[in-house]
């Protein structure tokens, strides 16, 4: 019927669409277990590591307007590309102009799906549907992957942009065509403009690799790809550039010489992140391989093993089909040139992805600036080779291979035991803790801890316990159905695909990785008692803003001091206007060096004045535990310190969470405190982003502020 409902063809379509689906079950429950471990919670809990710096970077440009010129506190800081932040500043407008913590971190996790995609994708088209498969668990069961494509950072845009760039390569190898050649390059490009220039060497080298490897270099040497050079890469990535120099007026900073700055001075003549030894991701990538990385390294020696012994026993020339023998023993073909073709092309293929990653491990590690997340664009191409290895029979001369098919074995016959276990412990617990509540038990156990505590620590172990239980009654069922399967099928021998227990320790291992990074932490955030700074803050700031109502000028009276403006403190006290910054060194264009940060701060003399000011018509001093154990250092930083204590000062001070007062109780309890300068160092570390509140009001708003303070601001 014209323009109305065809059952008839609803029917047709529902007949193909329900098979299909059951066809694909296994992917289908991939994707939907992999956005909820990029999902869920996303922007439950405050944030981590510089974090920090995207919330307060994005959270200004959309309340200035200005897209072009990054700052925090009103400052010049552009320490990183525009990309990156106007990925997150498109996504909180979208979703209503408010930068949140989940609308800042969407795109690293919306970018992370991507790249497991492009990783799937790969295996799937050079390697087997087995290998994809497994790739996919094995990445989305790797700590740093779930880590970073839960940050805001850009570590995690940077590498999946390389990830794109040379997917586009490897499926348009066999063509010379303008638009792929545009693709790759423009994908380099942004990837660059979302951290750094290793976006634009990476996948150009490997791209390098792959054609000498294949020898087909010559393919590619062509006017379109060198147009495409020209207009997708060094175009696409000047224009950010081009559009702030354009704009930059009296801003203070430059894109170029950011450029400059953190890509080329920083690999050879680094002034910070340069204390770790050449050999540093010697130990750094393995912690990033978690917990795969034994797999990776067993993969590593299996290879080049397998690669000399090839070499001594038959030569150079049959080297490559005698290492890619055993990868096509069970895949069968019906002619000799099909088997020696396939032969040789995953062959070509491994020994390209072996050469890569070696490549992107030396690169990283000749730069003398090093820090363990540099390394992050090596991990997928590691997972891929770890899966590449596993998809292999079980046919090696060393025994690698059976000892890891019958370390999973045994691991799959130990599941549901622990399953079992799981179930019976948290109903043990939940048993114990209504005990506990209901007979007070607990404030004999806990008598240091306060009622709130105990309240939060209650409800936190009761989630857990229930979580658990479903957990463990939910892996019971999974694990015995997919054995009745096997046994239906009849199905035996090791490493075969469908026997595999792989396929149910590694989506173990993804939910237990799931449950600790998407579940455990941020339920803990949620509990006063584990609570970071963030909510202090904003309290803090509600209250600033209410002395504001009163008296708007207080603002101009309001200061960070520290050696720069905290980008913390400004997103969640969520200022209306930039305050000023004090520390004990002056820092602007008179003696700002190559490497300094671009923000202007006042010295000593400078703070002097401001305290006496706000001593007499009221203001703010907002600094941390680490810059107050500056000022602590020297006789001139004592002395301020002394006018920031005054008595007519009020002092709010952020409270410590539980896990902080235990440490501290710990510590108090060792001997030699507080004598031990070990012990203190501890102290001093475990103060460090404790935030200090320091202020006074003019007597024509002291009651009135006071009281919002008290209802607003946890006091001492």
């Amino acid at each position: 019927m014209a323009g109305g409902f065809d059952l008839m063809r609803f029917q047709k379509c529902s007949d193909t669409l329900i098979p299909e689906m059951r066809r694909n079950r296994k992917w289908i429950v991939f994707w939907v277990f992999a956005c909820f471990v990029m999902f869920f919670c996303l922007g439950v809990y405050p944030s981590i590591r510089s974090e920090a710096r995207w919330f307060e970077v994005v959270r200004e440009m959309l309340m200035t307007g200005d897209w072009l010129h990054p700052r925090i506190n009103g400052q010049a800081y552009f320490d990183k590309p525009l990309v990156s932040y106007w990925f997150a500043a498109v996504v909180s407008k979208l979703a209503g102009g408010r930068v949140t913590e989940l609308s800042v971190r969407l795109p690293s996790a919306l970018f992370a799906l991507a790249g497991l995609a492009c990783i799937i994708s790969i295996a799937r088209k050079f390697y087997s549907e087995r290998t994809a498969y497994l790739a996919g668990w094995l990445l989305l069961s790797t700590y740093s992957f779930i880590v970073w494509g839960r940050l805001a950072e850009a570590d995690m845009e940077q590498t999946v942009f390389i990830i794109i760039a040379v997917t586009v390569y490897l499926h348009h190898r066999e063509t010379a065509s303008f638009w792929a050649y545009f693709a790759f390059w423009g994908c380099c490009a942004v990837g660059a403009q979302t951290k750094g220039l290793p976006a634009f060497v990476i996948p150009p080298v490997l791209a390098l690799v792959d054609c000498v490897v294949r020898e087909s270099f010559r393919q590619h040497l062509n006017w379109k790809f060198f147009l495409a050079l020209f207009l997708g890469g060094l175009c696409v990535y000047a224009v950010p550039f081009v559009l702030e120099a354009l704009t930059s007026d009296h801003y203070g900073a430059s894109g170029i010489v950011l450029v400059f700055r953190e890509n080329l001075m920083r690999v050879f003549d680094p002034w910070d992140h340069n204390k770790d030894p050449f050999y540093a991701y010697f130990y750094y990538l393995p912690r990033l391989l978690i917990p795969w990385t034994p797999f990776f390294i067993f993969a590593m020696i299996d290879y080049v093993c397998d690669f000399i012994r090839a070499v001594a026993k038959q030569g150079t020339s049959s080297v490559e089909e005698d290492l890619s023998s055993r990868a096509v023993a069970k895949q069968g073909t019906s002619s000799v040139e099909d088997l020696s073709s396939r032969r040789k092309s995953q062959s070509s293929d491994k020994l390209w992805l072996f050469v890569s990653i070696v490549f992107i491990f030396v690169l990283f590690s000749a730069s003398r600036s090093r820090r363990s997340y540099y390394i992050l664009p090596v991990v997928p191409w590691c997972i891929l080779f770890t899966a590449a290895w596993f998809s292999e029979p079980c046919e090696s001369w060393l025994p690698l291979r059976k000892l890891t098919d019958r370390f999973f074995r045994l691991v799959d016959v130990l599941m549901p035991v622990a399953a079992g276990l799981l179930v019976l412990v948290s109903v043990g617990a939940g048993i114990f803790l209504i005990y506990a509540v209901l007979s007070g038990a607990e404030q004999k156990l806990f008598p240091s801890m306060s009622a709130q505590t105990l309240v939060d620590l209650n409800a936190f172990t009761a989630f857990i316990a229930l979580y658990a239980f479903l957990a463990g009654i939910f892996w019971l069922i999974f694990w015995r159905r997919s054995r009745r399967k096997l046994l239906r099928e009849g199905v035996e021998g090791a490493f075969a695909p469908s026997a595999d227990p792989l396929n149910r320790v590694v989506p173990l291992v993804a939910f237990v990785l799931f449950t600790v990074f998407s579940v455990v932490i941020p339920s803990l955030s949620e509990t006063e008692s584990f609570e970071s700074t963030a909510p202090f803050l904003r309290r803090t700031g509600s209250t600033l803003k209410s002395i504001l109502a009163k008296d708007p000028d207080f603002l101009n009276r309001t200061a960070f001091f520290g050696s720069v403006g905290g980008a913390e403190l400004a997103y969640y006290m969520d200022l209306p206007a930039p305050i000023r910054a004090f520390s004990l060194e002056k820092l602007d264009d008179t003696n700002r060096t190559f490497t300094d940060d671009t923000v202007d701060i006042q010295g000593p003399d400078e703070f002097r004045v401001f305290l006496a000011d706000v001593l007499k018509s009221g203001g703010m001093v907002i600094t941390r535990g680490d810059w107050v154990a500056e000022l602590k250092e020297s006789e001139e930083g004592r002395e301020l310190l002394a006018m920031l204590q005054d008595e007519e000062m009020v002092l709010l001070t952020s409270p410590r969470n539980i896990m902080q007062e235990q440490k501290l109780k710990k510590l108090r309890k060792k001997s030699g405190w507080p004598d031990d300068p070990a012990l203190m160092r501890k102290y001093k570390k475990l103060d460090t982003k404790r935030v200090y509140v320091y202020y006074h009001l003019s007597e024509s708003i002291a009651q009135p502020a006071e009281a919002d303070a008290a209802e607003g601001t946890p006091q001492p």
